[in-house]
């Protein structure tokens, strides 16, 4: 049998470098040792993506799912990884000749000077604590300017302290499976110069030092977004970046953050999401730039007068925002009803166009016209992501003694994204119909989700234009404030 004849190594490495920057990374390695001339050819291309890598132990597991799956609402959410006393032992041929691919590659071949982009998922537990640390603080070694990382491994301390003291980031993602305690103090003062994006879930700052010097320290951040981050053991926290514009907090673990004191000094931020429990306190000055703000949060046992104080505080810094989102939790009865508690007077939002409640109950319904709507002369849009009937939270819904000024002059588009079509629901719909005079469109869910539940079978396209039809005929069964609302249905 003849050699192979090899033709990629007639090819100019233009030519090589151009075709290899559209293929996986797999395919490059494979591609590039069948030529003798540019058998490592791949490792100058700076770009170095392992998130389409999958070990066996993970394809096994999709196809088992796939094939078990039965559609049924009330399946419970599985473990990704099952261990059972008989089962047969896990084949790891592919995960170990994966290891020592980059046990190679960042460990012994030299070609590999420089590390634009290095993005790694790894997706078994089987891969060691030890050895990941040990990747990452080569790939650090290599100015890597964006670093994305998601981590299925063992043991909870994965991430090196040097890291923290890498210059060339500019881009820094890291996600694990499970919680990653940093509790080393700084040899020296951290610094991130150039990063501008910073995402993190599931880490632990157990350092008082480390975590204030990181918030502190990064002169040109422009995004940061934390998931599931615990701040067990700290009394408070400083967000000193005077260039950051996206902020996203994002938790809901019960990670003490409810114990700690929360400080803002970022006065070029335009986009706040908070959705967490409250901190023990806000503190802030303003937020001269804010245009958006989300605040969604948790009520934790034994929350104090003065930390709802700290939250109407905290609100009246954003007040001036043009879109705000806010959870049922805000209109809260059981705090609203206590009169120490009240707030002396409510905050104008003179500025809101847009205005989006994540989930609301029924009984709530009087307290957001109380509480928003009537202290926001300029808001155009109102958005209910859920409308909650099941609940006797509140007062029923009364007439409006006092029809809000926004309902009158600027209220335009209304939108319930989930919508069953319930009796309660349809009087909260009546209601803006009844008052607002610009309305111009009200835009409801889509019923399919809900005939479904109800006849046990996915609705054909005939089914869910009979129901919509139904909605219509009783909305159309009294006069509208308004003669050129258009009522819609969302499609899924």
């Amino acid at each position: 049998m003849g050699a192979v004849e090899d033709r990629i190594s007639e090819l100019p490495e233009p030519l090589i470098h151009h075709i290899l920057t559209f293929l996986p990374i797999k395919s490059v390695v494979s591609t590039t040792l069948l030529s003798k001339k540019w058998n490592n050819l791949w490792l100058s291309l700076r770009v170095l993506d392992f998130t389409q890598w999958r070990s066996s132990t993970y394809k096994n597991h999709i196809e088992e799912d796939s094939d078990s799956y039965t559609g049924s609402d009330t399946d419970t959410e599985q473990d990704e990884y099952r261990v059972i006393k008989d089962s047969p032992p896990v084949d790891l041929s592919e995960t170990n000749r994966f290891i020592d691919f980059l046990d190679k590659v960042l460990f012994v071949d030299d070609k590999l000077a420089h590390i634009k982009i290095f993005f790694l998922q790894t997706d078994s537990m089987y891969f060691d604590q030890d050895r990941v640390k040990e990747w990452i603080k080569a790939i650090v070694m290599r100015s890597v300017e964006e670093l994305i990382l998601s981590i299925k491994c063992s043991g909870p301390r994965v991430i090196p302290l040097e890291l923290f003291y890498c210059e060339s980031l500019t881009v820094l993602h890291l996600w694990f499976d499970n919680k990653q305690v940093i509790d080393q103090s700084p040899l020296s003062t951290l610094s991130f110069k150039r990063l501008k994006i910073l995402r993190l879930s599931f880490i632990h700052f157990k350092d008082k030092t480390f975590a204030m010097q990181i918030f502190s320290n990064c002169p040109v951040l422009e995004d940061l977004h934390m998931s599931t981050v615990s701040w067990k053991g700290l009394d408070v926290i400083c967000f000193a970046l005077p260039q950051l514009k996206f902020f996203d907090i994002c938790g809901f673990g019960r990670e003490r953050i409810e114990d700690v004191k929360v400080k803002f000094d970022t006065p070029n931020l335009v986009s706040l999401t908070w959705f967490d429990h409250l901190p023990e306190e806000f503190i802030v000055d303003s937020f001269p730039c804010l245009v958006e703000a989300g605040i969604r949060y948790s009520l934790a046992e034994g929350h104090t007068k003065n930390r709802y104080d700290s939250l109407n505080k905290f609100i009246e810094k954003v007040s001036h925002v043009k879109h705000l989102m806010v959870s049922h939790t805000y209109f809260r009865p059981k705090i609203l009803e206590d009169s120490s508690v009240l707030p002396i007077s409510y905050h104008t939002f003179r500025n809101l166009v847009s205005f989006e409640v994540d989930v609301i109950y029924y009984g709530q319904i009087g307290l957001l016209f109380d509480t928003i709507l009537e202290f926001s002369p300029n808001l155009t849009s109102l958005i209910f992501n859920q409308l909650l009937t099941y609940h006797n939270v509140g007062e029923d819904l009364l007439p409006l003694n006092i029809v809000p000024r926004c309902l009158s002059l600027s209220l335009k588009s209304i939108e319930f994204r989930r919508f069953y079509g319930c009796p309660k629901e349809m009087e909260v719909v009546k209601l803006f119909l009844k008052n607002a005079r610009v309305l111009q469109t009200v835009t409801l869910g889509s019923l399919s989700h809900h005939l479904e539940y109800l006849n046990k079978k996915k609705p054909t396209a005939k089914e869910i234009e009979d129901a919509n039809n139904k909605i219509l005929e009783q909305l159309r069964a009294f006069s509208w404030a308004s003669s050129d609302c258009v009522v819609k249905f969302l499609n899924l």
